[in-house]
């Protein structure tokens, strides 16, 4: 994954998981994802932006998704902690806003 990333390879964080309970869906895979990528020591911001800008561009929607901007549909996520700092904090969601509901993580 490091190599990709030094290469600039179009990489893009996401799932077709869609199994679990509707605030959950492929955070699992999400999850793992992100823990793949920080142990192949990539920069936190490309983590980030692997699943969000890269993503939407890949598939065609970065003139609506992807960044938070006006104009474009955002669902964003609450995390303990920076990401910027320690990525791993993108494990930790606490909660999910999605079409302007948002979902908290049980406890």
């Amino acid at each position: 994954m490091r190599r990709a990333f030094e290469l600039r390879v179009p990489v893009a964080t996401g799932s077709d998981q869609y199994y679990q309970t509707k605030w959950t869906r492929g955070i699992g895979s999400v999850k793992r994802m992100v823990g793949a990528a920080h142990e192949a020591r990539t920069a936190p911001i490309e983590i980030i932006r692997s699943a969000t800008i890269q993503g939407a561009r890949l598939l065609g929607m970065d003139a609506r998704v992807g960044q938070v901007q006006p104009g474009k549909l955002a669902d964003v996520i609450a995390v303990e902690g920076d990401p910027l700092q320690d990525v791993t904090a993108l494990q930790r969601v606490t909660f999910v806003m999605k079409g302007g509901v948002v979902y908290r993580t049980p406890r």
